[in-house]
């Protein structure tokens, strides 16, 4: 009856099943729980400060030579320039054709 009257917008079996399952042992949320997993290290304040000192000594480099530099991944570096550097490059404008 749910499938006749919501369409696409109506859960599935298997989602009402599991959100009951939830209810029933008290869970309230509907969130995602959290995940196991190892935690980013390549994202930490360590490498931010050193991520943002090279950019500060040669404003030239490209986010592959800052990673090869200071042995992090590519993916990283490039989220500490992006997300994590926004204070740091008011001193030097990092190109965005560096920026992969």
């Amino acid at each position: 009856m749910l499938n006749q009257a919501y369409r696409e917008d109506c859960l599935s079996r298997t989602q009402c099943l599991e959100w009951f399952k939830r209810f029933k042992e008290g869970i309230m949320s509907v969130g995602e729980d959290p995940r196991p997993g190892r935690p980013s290290t390549s994202t930490n304040d360590d490498h931010v400060v050193r991520v943002r000192a090279v950019i500060r000594g040669n404003c030239l480099l490209s986010v592959r030579e800052v990673a090869e530099e200071l042995g992090v991944i590519i993916g990283s570096c490039h989220h500490i320039f992006t997300k994590k550097t926004s204070d740091a490059s008011h001193q030097c404008k990092i190109r965005a054709a560096f920026v992969d």
